[in-house]
């Protein structure tokens, strides 16, 4: 029996899942046969770090390598602990950090990672790691996350102008969307191959359409 694609996205501080990047990722993977589920984590104004893992643990059930986990913010600090506390035998398809950091924030919130994370543990359990960040984030600066790509041996990818990536019309530097996010998701799996199919038809469909017009140019 073949495992669904599952994605768990944990929200970041003074967030929630109704963030509005994190709505449309949900959507798009959802629409694509994705699983997805994005907990809301108790008391995000004032989070406590036990309260989150356990929260995002049941979320999570058990691990395997079907499964992808999407952290933002205080949100990848948390995933990145919960994954760190697994078996070792644990395998996953991705880690996909939006913002995220290695180290507290303005003095806070150090108590995430204290013991220290294992980071050649979680790179040996998340087969496809990538790290989201933009150059102007005035919350997390993007030495931060480059730090942390570094540390996790992560795919980088920087988002000209993407500010913390809030998901709020209300605050300023909010974003709808994060292409590279549903990208990054969707990089942690080999393609099916129903899509292979689909994706050779359209290049013989593509081949074809340029050799008729080359011969049509030559007559």
């Amino acid at each position: 029996m073949k495992l669904k694609r599952r994605v768990i996205i944990a929200h970041g501080w003074r967030d929630s899942p109704a963030n509005a990047w994190i709505v449309w990722l949900r959507v798009e993977l959802e629409a694509r046969g994705f699983e997805v589920t994005v907990p809301k984590l108790p008391n995000p104004n004032l989070p406590r770090l036990d309260k989150w893992l356990a929260t995002l643990n049941d979320a999570v059930g058990t691990l395997d390598k079907n499964t992808t986990l999407v952290g933002y913010s205080l949100g990848t600090a948390t995933t990145l602990r919960l994954l760190d506390n697994y078996p070792q035998t644990t395998k996953i398809a991705g880690l996909v950090l939006v913002a995220g950091f290695g180290e507290g924030i303005r003095d806070k919130p150090r108590a995430l990672f204290s013991p220290p994370l294992n980071f050649n543990r979680i790179q040996a359990r998340a087969r496809v790691r990538v790290m989201i960040y933009s150059d102007n984030d005035p919350i997390v600066p993007t030495k931060r996350s480059q730090q942390m790509a570094v540390l996790l041996g992560a795919r980088e990818v920087m988002v000209i102008g993407g500010r913390h990536f809030l998901g709020s019309k209300r605050l300023p530097g909010s974003a709808a969307t994060i292409p590279a996010a549903l990208e990054a998701v969707l990089s942690a799996y080999p393609p099916s191959l129903q899509e292979r199919i689909a994706k050779g038809l359209r290049w013989v469909i593509w081949w074809r359409r340029g050799k008729m017009r080359g011969m049509k140019e030559h007559t």
